[in-house]
């Protein structure tokens, strides 16, 4: 038998062909070509946000949700605060909004806190009762804006 004969009765064993192998390969490094000319979004310039939460009541909220977003509302970010209340966020550089929520209180959206690169800015955020912060009908907190 020759190389091209037991070539072909590989193939056909295989259940491939050579046209398979063949589209294969195209489909193969077209998608490659694809992925390494996408160009990459690169991280923009961060910057550290850090601060307390207290509740309704004046004291640390521990284990509070802290959220911040590009006032555009990109690049949301979000943390937890230790026992005490406080906690440390890396947001994007320029305006951003913040709130907090713990159990079904939460604090109002604080518009435009500035965030510069290199630098933390620091943040005390107080937690409203439940019907001082808009919850929904549901006794929901509201939802990060868009």
């Amino acid at each position: 038998m020759t190389k091209r004969a037991l070539s072909t009765k590989l193939e056909t064993a295989a259940g491939w062909t050579g046209a398979t192998v063949l589209v294969c390969a195209l489909l193969l490094a077209i998608e490659g070509a694809a992925q390494s000319t996408t160009p990459q979004r690169a991280p923009g310039p961060m910057g550290k946000l850090a601060g307390q939460v207290l509740g309704a009541d004046g004291k640390p909220a521990a284990k509070a949700s802290v959220y911040c977003q590009s006032s555009d509302g990109r690049s949301p970010r979000a943390a937890k605060t230790d026992a005490q209340g406080h906690f440390r966020l890396t947001c994007p550089t320029g305006p951003v909004d913040v709130r907090a929520t713990a159990g079904e209180s939460s604090s109002a959206w604080i518009r435009d806190v500035r965030i510069r690169t290199g630098e933390t800015t620091s943040l005390t955020i107080h937690i409203t009762a439940p019907s001082e912060a808009g919850q929904d009908k549901k006794g929901q907190p509201p939802q990060p804006h868009d």
